[in-house]
């Protein structure tokens, strides 16, 4: 786990975490931290996808969520407004139109036009568009 090791090594960083209620590392996660003492703050995703961050960040990284989302393009916008002016959000959107697995079809409906506000709404610093994974920072 990168934020694992990123706040053991900088203890100042400030660590939110996020996830659906029943997801099944959200115990083992929070007992890996505790077990070290690393403060961190959790918010349970809703139903709805409604994310409602009270904090602005310098980072967001979302790997191997946005196929699994039914509203991937919410999120995203939830991130951008989320972070801070030159904050960084490391993102992936696996391409997955059998949707085997957990992913769903809403998500992949919705992929197309969340990438694009993706490319049209950060500076994009790296992107490979194919696997839909993109490090890009907020103008």
């Amino acid at each position: 786990m990168i934020d694992f090791h990123a706040k053991l090594k900088r203890p100042d960083i400030k660590l939110f975490l996020a996830d659906i209620p029943e997801a099944i590392t959200k115990e083992c996660c929070i007992w890996r931290l505790r077990k070290y003492g690393i403060d961190f703050k959790w918010y349970d995703i809703p139903y709805s996808e409604d994310i409602k961050f009270k904090e602005k960040y310098d980072f967001i990284r979302c790997r191997d969520v946005l196929e699994h989302t039914f509203h991937p393009l919410k999120v995203v916008k939830t991130f951008f407004d989320s972070l801070n002016v030159g904050g960084y959000l490391d993102v992936d959107f696996v391409f997955d139109p059998q949707c085997k697995k957990e992913n769903t079809p809403e998500a992949q409906a919705a992929r197309e036009k969340t990438l694009a506000f993706i490319e049209n709404n950060f500076k994009v610093l790296y992107a490979k568009r194919k696997t839909g994974r993109y490090l890009c920072q907020k103008r």
